[in-house]
């Protein structure tokens, strides 16, 4: 190819980014001519890119260009490379290198490739409950978000039911034993980060409570207790209407003070380590009025040895016992007595 010596000649060369974007490098050459003398071939750029984008930081990649007709030099401080021999670059942030291909008589070609730099991942800090119930559905385990990266849960003792490949995991264990999660976050460019691990014990779901109380209990008189058997692990809370609980009430075992009539409503509800609670166990003892005695007499109070007397009686609210063996009365009764000394009834 010659040119004539009137003014200078532009050539434009096409080449490719690694993207695989086309751009269009222009190149003048000047001072071509007068003796006729031989033509240099303008310089050729075929392609440049990188093995690997985006690359983790502190990782390299490597950039490899195809050129002919001049020689190649890559800006960020790498200098002249060999067409088809790959250079080694560790850029610590997003950079796009240009390559600049000249030949003898100052015509040049250009390209660019751009190599993205993320952060390495990292270690996932697994958030979960100490304790599961035993088969209970909607238990979730999570790791904090790291953008652009994905997650990958390994779980045994339990069985995931959503969530897997998120940074959240929703999962319903087995029925005991324990329940192990490990989560690894790998980033963008397929550097994994190490596990994040939490081991979760599996508990029983706590039984319905069964409570134990008095079928009948004294207005308003305090002291009456209730309870319900201790369950392993658990808490218990108890609730009373018609009453007021007195102490205990995280317990098995409640003290309380009737109200003034009607029933006394217990109810206990039991919950395990996991949080999970039982169907409330409930009892209902009766109210009654305390007994009171409104006449007991003897008539006559003063006797001789030998005679009797005769002891009569009113009350309400219970049943009647006289000592010094006389046994069980009712209410408005009287009963013969002879006693030989000076006796107290």
């Amino acid at each position: 190819m010659s040119f004539p010596s009137t003014g200078p000649r532009t050539f434009r060369s096409l080449a490719f980014l690694a993207s695989g974007l086309a751009f269009l490098s222009l190149a003048t050459l000047s001072g071509c001519g007068g003796g006729g003398g031989g033509s240099v071939p303008p310089p050729v750029l075929t392609s440049l890119k990188s093995a690997k984008s985006p690359i983790t930081l502190g990782t390299s990649t490597t950039l490899t260009a195809v050129f002919s007709n001049g020689t190649g030099v890559l800006d960020h401080g790498v200098g002249a490379i060999t067409a088809g021999t790959p250079v080694t670059v560790s850029p610590t942030e997003d950079t796009t290198y240009t390559l600049t291909v000249g030949n003898s008589q100052g015509l040049t070609v250009t390209g660019k490739v751009a190599v993205a730099v993320v952060a390495p991942p990292a270690t996932p800090v697994v958030t979960a409950p100490a304790y599961v119930t035993a088969g209970q559905g909607g238990c979730t385990a999570s790791v904090p978000t790291q953008p652009g990266c994905t997650y990958a849960w390994t779980v045994t003792g339990a069985t995931i039911t959503a969530g897997d490949g998120t940074s959240s995991l929703t999962f319903t264990p087995a029925t005991g034993g324990q329940v192990s999660l490990s989560c690894v976050v790998t980033n963008a460019a397929g550097t994994a980060s190490q596990a994040g691990e939490a081991t979760l014990g599996i508990v029983a779901p706590p039984a319905t409570p069964v409570v134990t109380a008095p079928a009948h209990v004294t207005a308003n008189q305090a002291g009456y207790v209730a309870s319900t058997p201790a369950q392993a692990g658990c808490t218990y809370a108890w609730s009373i209407t018609g009453g007021t609980l007195i102490a205990g009430q995280q317990t098995p075992t409640v003290a309380f003070t009737p109200g003034s009539s009607g029933t006394a409503q217990l109810s206990c509800v039991v919950t395990n380590a996991a949080g999970t609670p039982s169907a409330p166990g409930s009892a209902t003892p009766a109210i009654v009025p305390p007994p009171v005695i409104t006449g007991f007499a003897a008539g006559p109070s003063t006797v001789v040895v030998g005679s009797g007397s005769v002891l009569s009686y009113t009350f309400s609210g219970g049943s009647g016992v006289i000592d010094q063996g006389i046994g069980q009365v009712t209410s408005g009764g009287t009963t013969n007595i002879s006693p030989t000394a000076s006796t107290a009834y």
